[in-house]
């Protein structure tokens, strides 16, 4: 079940961000890109949801926000 519903919210998801951005639906390396970033962002809040315990939804929000600005790497 977890596995649909996140299908279907990472095409809400990139269909949002195509849409708001006013992107190209036919650009194949954006739709890789879309795809890599939408994924990670639901792994983690999957993760958190699994182990909520972690940290609080203000931090894990924080989280996000600062690997989405700063980079994977660059936020290690």
């Amino acid at each position: 079940m977890r596995d649909e519903f996140t299908a279907r919210v990472k095409d809400l998801m990139i269909g949002f961000v195509i849409q708001s951005r006013d992107l190209r639906r036919d650009d194949v390396k954006l739709s890789y890109r879309l795809d890599f970033y939408i994924s990670a962002i639901i792994s983690v809040i999957c993760r958190w949801l699994d182990h909520p315990k972690d940290m609080t939804v203000e931090e894990l929000a924080g989280l996000i926000q600062e690997i989405g600005s700063n980079g994977v790497l660059n936020s290690l």
